[in-house]
């Protein structure tokens, strides 16, 4: 549930609204992609996500009696979901906070019976055909590639097409959406299938993921296998950056960009980034903020040099958070981040990845983009656009040891701020990001 969510507020959309725009479909199917809408929390359970295989092989077979019994137990859920709402909206205020509960209580209770109920769905495809399975995913499909939630686009893209096989734009599309989520062996997978459809070989775009590829599976399996040691070291800086969406949870790559590290949490705990908004954000790119001036400029007092260089630099994938690279030559990062949320190899030795997600993409997901796509493809502006808030960041899990922040001024002089030392001002003249590199392989 997003972190404004107050305890005077339920989500005011009805499940009757949601059906009625969607005609000549099932109406339960059509309620269905009530939470999608309602109730993020429901919508974008990406942990249970990303630890399930994109082919149903490896799991025990769904049956349809199983998946009627899930849909028939998610039904249940939502009335009672329906009735905590109009119990809310007519209690007395010292009982909202226990109807409020109640809402939440069946809330996560949806969460789970949802992601089953995609799970089961996906599984009976690779069985066979079943049209009003189909009907249902490929509402679903949709919905979470319009918010950005690649890895259940992908998961349900890939049932879809057990059952049609020659459907060769589907593919296309799937390919890119698997090279989002660090998927590069399925993406090839894809493109094979294509070619092997159509009897000719494939455009020069997904000619040239081709030829990088190998390259790009092992860069991933490499940063696979440094988060594993990682994970069981368990001993690496983490944050919890509180936005208007919800809370992000982000551990920090100390290791091999640790004056980038930091720096950001020096900034963090002076509260330079509390209250500031996330000026540019672009769906199949990234989400920007940290600009104390609101629109991608830096203080020239915040500048270090660039770590993103280094032979060891982490490479930019769907979840990085990264510090764009500044000034003429790329040679400085300030305080002005990017959460990726697709995988980007042009960024790898121009940006500096410092950290990545470990709980709440979705919430980068949801963030307002400030520019869309038109029909020939080109990013536009959206006009009046507002950009979502960091309200805070806190820091969950310090370092091991104090970190000492090198700080350049523009003409190269050092300026050495040990740890607890006073943060300096954010009111000097901005520096303007380099944004060369901003933009998909």
């Amino acid at each position: 549930m997003p972190a404004n969510f107050q305890p005077n507020q339920l989500p005011t959309q009805q499940p009757s609204e949601i059906a009625a725009g969607l005609p000549g479909r099932p109406i339960k199917w059509a309620l269905i992609v009530f939470l999608l809408l309602c109730c993020p929390a429901v919508a974008l359970s990406q942990e249970s996500d990303q630890e399930s295989e994109l082919n149903s092989g490896e799991t025990p077979q769904a049956t349809r009696a199983e998946f009627d019994a899930t849909s028939g137990e998610w039904r249940e859920v939502m009335k009672k979901l329906r009735k905590a709402r109009f119990h809310f909206g007519i209690c007395e205020e010292h009982e909202s906070e226990q109807y409020r509960q109640d809402y939440l209580t069946q809330v996560a209770k949806g969460d789970k019976l949802f992601v089953k109920l995609i799970d089961q769905g996906c599984e009976l495809l690779y069985q066979g055909p079943d049209r009003e399975i189909e009907g249902m995913l490929d509402i679903l499909q949709q919905k979470y590639f319009d918010q950005g939630n690649y890895e259940l686009t992908l998961k349900i893209g890939m049932a879809l097409l057990q059952n049609n096989p020659t459907d060769f734009s589907d593919m296309i599309n799937l390919s890119y959406v698997a090279r989002y989520c660090n998927e590069f062996e399925t993406a090839k997978e894809l493109i094979k299938m294509i070619e092997a459809g159509t009897g000719s070989p494939a455009g020069p775009l997904l000619r040239s993921f081709l030829a990088a590829e190998p390259r790009l599976t092992a860069d991933w399996n490499a940063e696979l296998a440094i988060r594993a040691e990682e994970d069981k070291a368990a001993n690496l800086p983490r944050v919890l950056i509180s936005t208007s969406q919800g809370d992000i949870l982000v551990e920090l790559f100390a290791n091999e960009a640790p004056n980038t590290v930091a720096n950001f949490l020096e900034l963090a705990k002076n509260g330079i980034y509390d209250n500031t908004r996330f000026y540019e954000a672009a769906k199949d790119r990234g989400v920007k903020g940290g600009s104390p001036f609101g629109d991608g400029r830096c203080s020239v007092e915040h500048l270090i040099g660039n770590e993103g260089r280094a032979n060891n630099a982490r490479k930019h994938y769907r979840g990085t958070l990264c510090m764009v690279a500044l000034g003429d030559k790329g040679q400085f990062t300030s305080s002005v981040l990017m959460f990726c949320r697709v995988a980007n190899p042009s960024l790898n030795g121009n940006y500096t990845a410092f950290g990545r997600v470990i709980k709440g993409q979705e919430y980068v997901d949801f963030f307002k983009n400030s520019h869309e796509k038109d029909s020939d493809g080109a990013l536009q502006p959206v006009d009046d656009f507002e950009g979502d808030l960091i309200h805070s960041i806190e820091i969950v899990r310090e370092p091991v040891e104090p970190m000492t922040v090198i700080r350049q001024a523009p003409d190269g002089t050092e300026i050495v701020i040990s740890p607890n030392e006073t943060e300096l001002s954010d009111e000097s003249d901005g520096l303007e990001s380099h944004d060369d590199h901003d933009h998909d392989e």
